[in-house]
C-alpha cells in the first residue's frame, strides 16, 4: 500500500508526526476496502513508532488488533512479532499480565516454524521479565546470549529495539553492579544460540505449569 510506504519513509526521515498521520490514513483506507494484510502491517508499524516515542499505552491496542488479524490469516511471522512487541510494550509499562504466556507462545511458534531470526527478540524480552521478577543475573545472561547472536549476524538493530535493549541492560547493570553484570553477559555470550533458545523456552514454559 502506497500510504504505508510513504509513512515508513517519513518515519525514516524523523518526521514522526506526519508518519503517524499517514499510517492512520493507510489503516482507514485498508478498512474501507477490507484488505486485512496491509491493515496489519500499518497497525504494527504505527505501534512501533509509538514505542519509539515511548507512547507504549498507545501501541498495545494496535498490536492487539494486528495480532487478531494475523491469527485469522494464520500468519506465523505476524503472530510472533505481534506477541513479542505487545509484550515489550507491557514490560516498559510494568504490566506483567499474560507476558510470560505470550512470550511462551511466540517462542513455540518461532522455534517450530523456523523463524530463527525472531528468537533474539523473545530472548531479550524474557531477559527483561526475569530481571523484573528478581532474577537479575539470569536476565543479564540472556542479554549476553542475544548480543552475541546479533554480533554473529552482523545486523544493525532497529532504533526501537536498540532503545529497548539499552534501557534494560542499563537497569540490570545499575542493580547488580558493573562487575557482576559484565561476568553474566560474558557467560551468556558463551551459550550457543540453540542453548539460549532452549533455556528461554524451558523457563517460559515452566510458568505455564
Amino acid at each position: 500500500m502506497a500510504h504505508t510506504r510513504q509513512a515508513w519513509w517519513q518515519a525514516s526521515q524523523g518526521d514522526h508526526a506526519e508518519a503517524i498521520r499517514t499510517y492512520h490514513e493507510a489503516i482507514a483506507i485498508g478498512r474501507l476496502v477490507e484488505d486485512k494484510r496491509p491493515i496489519s502491517s500499518a497497525l504494527n508499524n504505527l505501534a512501533e513508532l509509538y514505542r519509539l516515542n515511548e507512547e507504549y499505552e498507545k501501541a498495545i491496542p494496535l498490536h492487539e488488533e494486528a495480532l487478531a488479524i494475523d491469527r485469522e490469516r494464520e500468519d506465523s511471522t505476524g503472530i510472533v512479532l505481534g506477541l513479542v512487541n505487545m509484550s515489550r510494550n507491557k514490560l516498559m509499562l510494568g504490566i506483567l499480565d499474560q507476558v510470560r504466556v505470550q512470550l511462551a507462545e511466540a517462542a513455540q511458534i518461532a522455534d517450530e516454524t523456523h523463524l530463527r531470526e525472531y528468537m533474539q527478540y523473545i530472548i531479550e524480552a524474557t531477559a527483561v521479565l526475569r530481571f523484573i521478577l528478581g532474577e537479575q543475573l539470569e536476565g543479564a545472561r540472556l542479554f549476553g546470549a542475544a548480543a552475541m547472536e546479533l554480533r554473529r549476524k552482523g545486523n544493525q538493530p532497529d532504533p526501537s529495539d536498540e532503545k529497548f535493549t539499552a534501557h534494560w541492560t542499563e537497569k540490570i547493570r545499575e542493580t547488580v553492579g558493573e562487575e557482576a553484570f559484565s561476568e553474566a553477559m560474558a557467560e551468556g555470550g558463551k551459550l550457543s544460540y540453540e542453548e539460549a533458545i532452549a533455556e528461554t523456552r524451558e523457563w517460559l514454559e515452566e510458568g505455564q505449569e
